[in-house]
């Protein structure tokens, strides 16, 4: 027979963390300095350029192989293509996005250039899957007009729609040590 006070204290561990989990109040000595909408716009447009070098080369590799293969594998090829345009960008963009911010700098190489970075509410280091929630949040920004982007110019926090969604902000790098503490804690 089981033992269901052990099932019980279990239990009730695993709710004392999930207390701490959910709770989103910042931390005492968080201080966030918000990045403002100039420094997260010169970002994503780094980034935008990085990405377009790479998807222009992947681009062209693609047409470099449609024009060297023989007329029967040319469909084949044409239509890899036309899969990698709608589908392959999209992914590996926000792939692209997610391993970034889920790293230890906390941004993609523009966000690093211009020292600000990705955090929960807390200013801690964000998860891959949470980063992933937040960029797929980014499809909502731009379908009603981009207006979710320029959200930043009035919300308190400098956040966008994607921001309030996945709970997280952007801001400067001045809380590396917020980070380092963190990282030292888990280890």
């Amino acid at each position: 027979m089981p033992d269901f006070r052990l099932c019980l204290d279990f239990n009730i561990l695993a709710m004392e963390n999930f207390d701490e989990i959910i709770d989103l109040q910042q931390d005492e000595n968080f201080e966030p300095d918000y990045a403002d909408f100039g420094e997260r716009l010169v970002a994503l447009l780094v980034d935008s350029i990085i990405l377009t070098l790479l998807f222009g080369f992947s681009f062209f590799v693609l047409i470099f192989i449609n024009a060297s293969v023989v007329q029967s594998v040319l469909n084949y090829t044409a239509t890899l293509t036309i899969i990698f345009i709608f589908l392959g960008i999209p992914i590996l963009t926000l792939v692209y996005h997610a391993y970034f911010e889920s790293s230890r700098h906390g941004g993609s190489p523009g966000k690093i250039l211009l020292k600000i970075r990705v955090t929960d509410l807390r200013g801690r280091r964000i998860s891959f899957m949470h980063s992933i929630g937040r960029n797929a949040g980014k499809i909502l920004s731009q379908m009603i007009f981009y207006i979710g982007y320029l959200m930043v110019l009035w919300s308190p926090r400098k956040q966008s729609l994607h921001d309030n969604i996945a709970n997280t902000l952007v801001i400067r790098n001045k809380h590396e040590t917020i980070y380092r503490r963190e990282e030292m804690d888990t280890v």
